[in-house]
């Protein structure tokens, strides 16, 4: 009899595990989180900070305003800023700097071809991402943004410094000139208007893309013929730690306007940084292969009477 009994227990229990096997089974499936997309260029707060304890060649870089840095930034980091990044030879800002000028700054700040450099910023990754869009694209894959910033960095505890050192400098040379493999330009973009195979992503605000509000740098508002409006930040988690979402979020956010693996891509905004992530989003995170970004974006189109431009209607109160 009490064979019986705990032969009846053993299987109750095995109803039970089954069962709840079932349920987890059956359960909708949790989004994964970003790291375990299989890009090379991100990498997390925790493994960024074993990295920096550990690897020999490695430069922190730390992409914001002077004020910003001085008041704490990750130890040992050294700052760049947008006018050490963006060409001179141009009568508007914004424009990606040449290579001989890049290879300076990265020089001065102990960089060499043999270092991995990982940047960062404070606003999602923005100006980050569009440093990374330059040095690709000039041949230095050895890059890394870190996932969330300065933000994510400062809410896991980890530790700041205010410490200025100043760099021992190297020669750098990159190994190629620009290849433009993730850019395009105004007179390119201009032909390509009328392709319908072509979509056209407005990385700006709601206020910027209808006209409502025009930025320092650019002459008229509105938005280029055709552009889908999508607000970088809805990429990130910007009320949080300012990573990046899961990829089935970022993958329901772009679907939802009708961009998928297959589209054809042009990313633009109002000087090719807020879009430059929206590329890295694209092409990085969910895989999606053509994916451009327009480095004069707004600043430079408007500065040309052949450039089309729509705007939204502003209603007055009355």
């Amino acid at each position: 009899m009490k064979s019986s009994f705990l032969f009846l227990g053993v299987l109750s229990l095995l109803f039970i595990a089954c069962n709840e096997k079932a349920k987890k089974d059956d359960a909708p499936a949790q989004d994964k989180d970003v790291r375990a997309q299989s890009t090379p260029y991100l990498i997390d707060v925790d493994d960024a900070d074993s990295l920096i304890r550990h690897a020999d060649k490695l430069v922190i870089l730390d992409v914001r305003k002077a004020e910003r840095f001085e008041e704490g930034h990750l130890p040992g980091a050294q700052r760049i800023y947008r006018p050490d990044y963006e060409s001179d030879t141009f009568s508007y800002k914004g424009m990606h700097a040449e290579k001989e000028k890049l290879e300076h700054e990265l020089g001065i700040r102990g960089i060499d071809s043999s270092t991995l450099i990982l940047l960062y910023d404070e606003h999602g990754n923005v100006d980050a991402a569009r440093l990374w869009w330059m040095l690709v694209q000039f041949g230095h894959k050895k890059v890394r943004l870190i996932n969330g910033g300065y933000t994510a960095w400062t809410l896991s505890g980890k530790e700041i410094s205010t410490e200025i050192r100043k760099a021992e400098e190297k020669e750098f040379h990159f190994p190629h000139e620009f290849d433009n493999s993730l850019n395009i330009d105004r007179k390119e973009l201009l032909a390509l208007l009328k392709d319908s195979s072509r979509i056209i992503i407005d990385c700006r605000s709601d206020d910027e893309y209808s006209g409502k509000i025009i930025k320092n740098g650019a002459l008229k508002g509105g938005h280029i013929p055709g552009a889908v409006h999508v607000d970088y930040i809805y990429c990130l988690r910007y009320d949080g730690d300012y990573t990046f979402l899961s990829p089935d979020s970022l993958r329901q956010l772009f679907e939802a306007k009708g961009i998928g693996p297959d589209s054809k891509i042009i990313t633009y905004c109002h000087s090719g940084v807020r879009s430059a992530l929206s590329l890295f989003v694209l092409r990085e995170i969910l895989g999606y292969p053509d994916v451009r970004n327009y480095d004069g974006s707004w600043v430079e189109w408007t500065r040309f009477e052949e450039s089309p431009i729509e705007s939204e209607p502003i209603k007055k109160e009355i």
